[in-house]
């Protein structure tokens, strides 16, 4: 079993992604945020991100639907071999 923590990107408005940074850090977590898609583009390797979590706050809402949909068509990863 492995003792590193697994990271976590917070995908939110600033607000919001620094309260939950802060919450899942000390809960041991290792915490990335980002606010759009070229900064979740720029915060994730391939398999080093192991949790996304988005934002459900009605102004930021559309946005993390439009990132969740592009994770899901494969357009925020680059290409593996």
């Amino acid at each position: 079993m492995s003792t590193t923590p697994a990271t976590l990107l917070v995908f939110a408005e600033q607000d919001t992604s620094d309260t939950l940074a802060v919450e899942l850090t000390l809960d041991g977590y290792q915490v990335r945020r980002a606010s759009d898609a070229s900064a979740l583009r720029a915060r994730c390797a391939p398999g080093d991100v192991q949790l996304i979590v988005l934002s459900a706050t009605a102004d930021h809402q559309a946005v993390s639907l439009d990132v969740l949909h592009a994770l899901r068509a494969g357009e925020l990863a680059p290409q593996v071999d």
